[in-house]
């Protein structure tokens, strides 16, 4: 889990004005704010998450807000294990706090059963330092395949920013078939 927030860190990293290739964004990079944030889950730790920034696309720019896609690269270790790909689209407001939802597709096993998970991503969050937590959300299994297919659950996640410009977290919740 700790490995799908590294992503996320780096997307977060990279949408507040981290660089990616020659491209460098001109958001302003506050602390994060924990007024707009849910409530961590007091759940059981499902999986950790390395998570890496792949592209960006800014799509708007109005009145000092800015929606933008991101996708995503990561690997899940835990009860869900396995890699997976996610595409994002989010809202930053001028000072830097964002709200973006997502899905992401893993190539998963859980508890020695193999399949394909899809999965819905609510998030906000804005800016850290190193060591900060730099967002927090949500999940849902929206579907599964194979040996998954009957999967369901859902949970919460946090993502915390680490040296290298990568984001590591921990995803909670409750699952079953």
């Amino acid at each position: 889990m700790r490995n799908s927030l590294a992503v996320v860190a780096i997307l977060v990293g990279l949408l507040l004005g981290v660089g990616l290739g020659n491209t460098i964004f001109a958001i302003p990079t506050p602390s994060i704010s924990t007024e707009p944030l849910p409530e961590r889950v007091a759940e059981p730790t499902l999986s950790e998450v390395t998570i890496e920034l792949v592209s960006t696309e800014t799509l708007q720019e109005v009145d000092g807000q800015t929606t933008t896609t991101a996708s995503f690269i990561g690997d899940f270790t835990g009860t869900i294990s396995g890699a997976f790909v996610a595409e994002f689209f989010f809202t930053i407001e001028p000072n830097g706090v964002f709200e973006g939802i997502g899905y992401l597709t893993c190539n998963c096993t859980v508890d020695g059963r193999s399949g394909t998970l899809v999965e819905r991503y609510i998030l906000v969050g804005g800016a850290g330092a190193l060591g900060e937590v730099v967002s927090r959300g949500t999940w849902e299994i929206v579907r599964g395949t194979s040996e998954l297919s009957s999967l369901r659950g859902g949970g919460s996640f946090e993502s915390t920013r680490f040296p290298g410009e990568l984001e590591q977290g921990i995803k909670t919740g409750r699952i079953q078939f």
